[in-house]
């Protein structure tokens, strides 16, 4: 595995990875993008050039990239297996259904019961404190955690923008905090970060695709003079804010869009309630992007 992982750190440098205007992820999935100013983005924190040299020079030295390397359920694979969660999946905001709670959960466990192994091993204390914060704890454990904490966490690709791939192979740039999209009664998509909310629907057309229809549908578009507008040569997005009232008298705004090119169409509802969250509501549409498949 060392062998394994100085080539790949080798191949940066080699003439292997073209340059690219993003972090290279590796042994990661690709359903979400993380984002970082570093050359790489691993399960266990970005890495940069120092980094990668060091490891394409010796693959032993920079172990650090893997989650645990003994064998055994031993402290180093519950510090382990909590970072790798705490990287990639955790959202460091109060839960907002049972699985982000069970995670919740899951990392403070295995913090826990490394901690009860081995406490020589170094602990991401600040984000522990965080975890437990969100949960709600009130105990011993968290005032010590908070305790110990001198630093500012940092641990966290979803305290940043990610980029997910959405049903259709259409993408989105949204706050890391989002929850992930879940499907209702009628398969709308949705994912929340209260109190905002993202719907998202895709459609594919039935009817053969032809340059004809879709110029047409551009000029309906262009005619009706939208609020929004978003478009380049095979794309074409509009969109309206309105601003709404709840039952309980609380305003807030909609945002709807349509959005087609010439195989697909995407309806995407962004809802917030402060109106400073305008222009975040109108960047996330704007970052809606269609993608193509080999089929089309």
């Amino acid at each position: 595995m060392t062998a394994w992982l100085q080539a790949l750190a080798g191949s940066f440098f080699d003439g292997t990875l073209e340059p690219a205007d993003r972090a290279i992820v590796l042994c990661m999935s690709t359903d979400v993008q993380f984002e970082s100013d570093q050359l790489a983005i691993t399960p266990l924190g970005p890495r940069d050039r120092a980094w990668l040299i060091e490891t394409s020079g010796d693959g032993v030295k920079r172990r650090d990239f893997f989650a645990w390397w003994t064998p055994g359920l031993d402290a180093e694979y519950f510090l382990g297996r909590a970072l790798a969660q705490m990287w990639s999946q955790m959202r460091w905001r109060p839960p907002v259904n049972q699985m982000e709670r069970n995670l919740l959960q899951d990392v403070a466990n295995s913090l826990h019961i490394a901690h009860k192994l081995d406490p020589s091993l170094s602990y991401p204390l600040a984000e522990w404190a965080e975890v437990l914060e969100l949960l709600g704890s009130d105990d011993e454990e968290r005032d010590w955690v908070r305790s110990q904490s001198k630093a500012l966490p940092t641990i966290g690709y979803r305290r940043q923008n990610v980029t997910v791939t959405l049903p259709g192979n259409w993408s989105m740039r949204l706050p890391g905090s989002f929850s992930d999209f879940d499907s209702d009664e009628n398969n709308a998509l949705c994912a929340l970060d209260p109190p905002r909310e993202i719907w998202f629907t895709a459609y594919q057309f039935t009817v053969a695709p032809s340059a004809q229809s879709f110029e047409s549908k551009r000029q309906g578009i262009l005619q009706s003079q939208p609020e929004l507008l978003h478009e380049d040569e095979s794309y074409i997005a509009e969109a309206t804010i309105q601003e709404k009232l709840r039952e309980s008298g609380e305003r807030y705004f909609v945002l709807n869009s349509s959005n087609v090119c010439p195989s697909k169409r995407a309806v995407c509802t962004i809802l917030f309630e402060n109106p400073e969250d305008r222009e975040w509501a109108t960047g996330v549409w704007r970052s809606l992007k269609p993608g193509t498949s080999p089929a089309e």
